[in-house]
């Protein structure tokens, strides 16, 4: 499935105040580079300097890139238990989520679904970052008709010129094809209009992989998902959770499951990130 941007934050924009400004500067180039590895350690190196938001996030995502889901918990909860609050309504929650999935946590996942699903519901008005996260994590614990139901408010309030192309997959599976064609179709066009003016961008092309996946175009969805990974893909800190064999599955990439070209793919990724953890503990 497919976060909005809101939720894909990179702290990047913020300028911290910190002593050691070139090795922050450094591991930011690591991580926008797919070094993790390294990535890692500088990261590591500051944060036992000062813990704050920043670091925080920073040092989250490179532990989801590398698949640590362990470690990635034990700061999160570090991070709680230190006395910071949340920098939107539920966004530990969601972070707690994100790595329940990659965790392969079921379990876990359902306890932060409720927790975000009873903070949406204390809110008046929403806020329209809890109600995307809550749907994103419903889709993975197969709560279906809740995670329409919040897509549906986000595209009547949010986004009612471009809805969510998840709203798309879910009315697939109700039979409303035309419906979802409405959505599919402006979303591709966006997508294609994006890799025209950026070729080399990986991130249309990922999102023409799994429009496609949608579809039920396991071909299409391969083909456009091996020009994402050819650009990059494999670099980036969020797509590991999509490739890893003991994350909960994707419902939207299960039918590209067993295709020979998407699990040469995932084994590539997987490969790639075993190596970056192997070189940190040598």
């Amino acid at each position: 499935m497919i976060l909005l941007s809101s939720l894909l934050v990179h702290a990047y924009a913020l300028e911290p105040a910190y002593a050691d400004t070139n090795r922050l500067r450094e591991a930011d180039e690591r991580f926008k580079a797919g070094q993790f590895g390294e990535a890692r350690r500088l990261y590591e190196i500051l944060l036992k300097e000062e813990l704050d938001q920043l670091l925080y996030e920073r040092l989250q995502q490179t532990y989801l890139a590398l698949g640590l889901a362990k470690q990635a918990r034990a700061l999160a909860l570090r991070y709680r238990s230190a006395g910071f609050e949340d920098s939107w309504p539920g966004s530990w929650h969601c972070d707690m989520g994100m790595i329940a999935i990659q965790a392969g946590d079921i379990d876990e996942l359902v306890t932060h679904v409720d927790a975000l699903s009873e903070i949406d519901l204390s809110l008046r008005p929403r806020d329209s970052r809890t109600v995307e996260c809550l749907a994103f994590h419903e889709v993975f614990v197969r709560r279906f008709d809740a995670a329409q139901r919040h897509l549906e408010w986000l595209a009547a309030t949010e986004f009612p010129d471009d809805p969510p192309p998840n709203l798309a997959f879910l009315y697939l599976r109700q039979g409303r094809f035309e419906d979802a064609n409405h959505i599919l179709s402006r979303a591709e066009r966006n997508a294609a209009e994006a890799v025209a003016a950026n070729p080399d961008d990986p991130e249309p092309h990922f999102e023409l992989g799994e429009f496609a996946a949608m579809r039920g175009d396991a071909p299409r969805a391969v083909a456009s998902l091996a020009d994402a990974m050819n650009r990059g893909l494999g670099q980036t800190w969020w797509i590991y959770q999509h490739f890893d064999p003991e994350s909960i599955p994707d419902p939207v990439f299960e039918p590209l499951y067993g295709h020979p070209d998407f699990e040469q793919m995932r084994a590539s990724v997987v490969k790639n990130r075993t190596q970056m953890q192997e070189a940190q503990s040598d």
